[in-house]
């Protein structure tokens, strides 16, 4: 199975358009279609369990889409409405991808004046630390961190060293998330690394660089990306308004508005 979803993958013989992956009763999936939804690009291992996954999910698909027209349901008024939302919901993000949700470019000037304008919104309200930390699949592979970490190598040339070693490095973690190691990290001074701490199976050493108490404000750097999501979302409102108002100069516009007030009762459909 697996070698003939790479083979139908990769190309045949035969035109894509007649070769035909699965078929459920008289609804058939195509070469061409697969491909369509399998990136090219994966290696032939992954490929082969994405191939196997899609066949998988539309024989299914298919399955249950044949019962429901022996079903007659496509007939149901609410599934008539239930796809004409879906399809005005598709359009108008369509329509907004298009003219409106365009790239937007926000500066570094910019991100910093929204930073110092707005500095009280971004007060942490627990206390935290800035920290690194190796993970081994052996105490021995920790060790040897921990011992580079002290005799003053970063975390960059001891990852490059040790090959059997992964982590991360400036990570920002607040009380709580840190389980039964919490106690003792919090209680470390800057610049202090923990011995080789048990993690299930493996072993880890962490490094705390900076301290933050609670009140204190976040660093720019911490907010950055946070700070440009707020005011890419807040330069795209915009431009919908915009956008919105020249629509409304396009096409007119009427709203009943002593319906909206409760001046009329609209539970009736009309007058006697």
């Amino acid at each position: 199975m697996s070698v003939l979803f790479l083979a139908l993958l990769g190309g045949c013989g035969a035109p894509e358009d007649e070769v035909v992956v699965a078929r459920v009763g008289g609804r058939i999936l195509t070469q061409e279609r697969m491909r369509q939804e399998i990136p090219q690009s994966l290696a032939d291992s992954l490929k082969e369990l994405a191939a196997e996954e899609f066949v998988h999910r539309w024989v299914e698909e298919e399955l249950l889409l044949l019962e429901a027209h022996h079903q007659h349901l496509e007939e149901d008024s609410w599934v008539d409405r239930a796809v004409e939302a879906y399809r005005r919901k598709v359009l108008i993000s369509r329509l907004l991808d298009q003219e409106v949700l365009t790239d937007t470019l926000v500066t570094s000037s910019v991100i910093e004046d929204y930073y110092q304008d707005h500095q009280s919104e971004f007060i942490r309200s627990d206390e935290e630390v800035l920290m690194g930390y190796f993970v081994s699949e052996d105490r021995d592979g920790a060790h040897s961190a921990r011992t580079a970490w002290v005799n003053g190598a970063d975390f960059s040339e001891i990852m490059a060293g040790e090959i059997n070693l992964w982590g991360e490095d400036s990570v920002v973690v607040s009380r709580g998330e840190l389980g039964a190691l919490e106690d003792k990290i919090f209680g470390m001074g800057v610049g202090a690394v923990t011995g080789e701490e048990p993690l299930g199976e493996r072993w880890a050493v962490f490094k705390v660089y900076r301290r933050y108490p609670a009140g204190s404000v976040r660093d720019l750097p911490e907010v950055t990306n946070e700070v440009r999501a707020r005011l890419i979302a807040i330069y795209r409102q915009e431009a919908l308004a915009r956008y919105l108002e020249g629509l409304r100069s396009r096409y007119p516009v009427e709203v009943n508005e002593d319906l909206l007030s409760g001046g009329s009762d609209t539970s009736q459909g009309g007058n006697d």
